[in-house]
């Protein structure tokens, strides 16, 4: 039976939800601004090669089967390793801070912590999947 372009939208969002709580939500509960926004920017950060550009967003809202199929594919292929991106990127990802507040001291030491805990949290990170990978089951 052949989806409606709501339905693969609704879909998309579905997929997005098992990778990524933060995306289970009702998409008629917010704006087609906002969803496009929220739906670019995790596929930017789950590396989904596109242009984004007004006519990506534009057929991303639409459903348009042409868009929606390909980017369902890309995360369906890949759901453990976005899964783990998805994951990472909460706590990676970095702060972006617009150009007037880049000379207030306090902030930019706030932001200088930021990514040292962040870069610790990486190390940790790195070493726990190494421990994971070399563990042996029960035996």
């Amino acid at each position: 039976m052949k989806k409606t372009n709501f339905e693969l939208l609704e879909l998309l969002n579905t997929v997005l939800g098992h990778i990524d709580e933060s995306h289970k939500l009702d998409i008629r509960d917010e704006t087609q601004d906002k969803t496009a926004n929220r739906i670019c920017e995790f596929l930017r950060i789950m590396q989904f090669p596109a242009s984004y550009d007004f006519e990506f967003q534009r057929g991303l809202i639409s459903g348009d089967p042409r868009i929606i199929h390909p980017i369902l594919h890309y995360l369906l292929t890949k759901k453990e390793e976005l899964a783990q991106r998805a994951y990472l990127a909460k706590f990676l990802t970095p702060i972006n801070i617009p150009q007037e507040f880049q000379m207030d001291s306090e902030l930019m030491n706030v932001n200088e912590n930021y990514k040292e805990l962040q870069a610790n949290f990486a190390v940790i990170h790195q070493n726990l999947e190494k421990m994971r990978s070399e563990a042996s089951g029960p035996k």
